[in-house]
């Protein structure tokens, strides 16, 4: 009798299984529609005045296939990377944008192709050199030189530039209160990025001034 319970009661969970991620991704997608982000209207605008561009890495599952894609060097694990562009002075995130774990933060920028105003000022860390020559008023830490050391101004710009970029870390706490995006992503990963948007729209919505 507990056998024949257990083989009758495996299709039953599949049932309740399959209709529950059905209402998941049916609600998942009425969120996108009425949780919005500002976007890349916004960015083209010059009201912001500064943003601050940041990639957090979001561990997933092991891939099936094509696994070196998704695998982070930096981390030795696989993970997908979710790029937000906050407002330096507000908090408030514009954009989100993932990608594959194994792409450098400046590739999943210039893949993107988010249209930023000139005039904008943006803030980005190391991850992000050589992102002045590809947009104007864009700032990234100084590199250290191989034959000298930093001078004492470029160490004081380094960390004049590491207090402005500090405040987009508040803002991937806040993202990562949220266990479906902090915990390992089991899900299919072409939802990820309509889950970062969803979870990014809700955390403007909870600190809105």
């Amino acid at each position: 009798m507990r056998k024949m319970f257990t083989f009758s009661f495996i299709p039953q969970c599949n049932i309740f299984r399959g209709l529950a991620n059905k209402r998941y991704h049916e609600y998942l997608d009425l969120l996108v529609k009425v949780l919005r982000l500002p976007g890349r209207k916004a960015l083209r605008e010059e009201t912001w005045m500064a943003v601050v561009i940041d990639v957090t890495e979001h561990p997933i599952e092991r891939p099936g296939t094509k696994q070196g894609r998704w695998y982070s060097g930096k981390s030795k694990r696989h993970v997908a990377k979710c790029q937000l562009i906050i407002c330096l002075f507000t908090l408030q995130i514009l954009s989100v944008v993932c990608g594959k774990g194994r792409m450098a933060d400046v590739t999943l920028l210039k893949q993107c192709g988010l249209p930023l105003a000139e005039a904008l000022e943006k803030y980005a860390d190391a991850g992000y050199q050589g992102l002045d020559k590809l947009l104007a008023n864009a700032f990234t830490p100084i590199k250290k030189p191989r034959n000298r050391p930093l001078t004492k101004t470029e160490r004081a710009y380094n960390r004049a530039l590491a207090r402005l970029r500090v405040r987009i870390e508040h803002v991937n706490r806040r993202c990562k209160i949220f266990r479906v995006t902090k915990a390992v992503y089991r899900g299919n990963r072409r939802y990820l990025q309509k889950t970062w948007t969803v979870v990014a729209a809700l955390v403007n919505y909870r600190y809105a001034e």
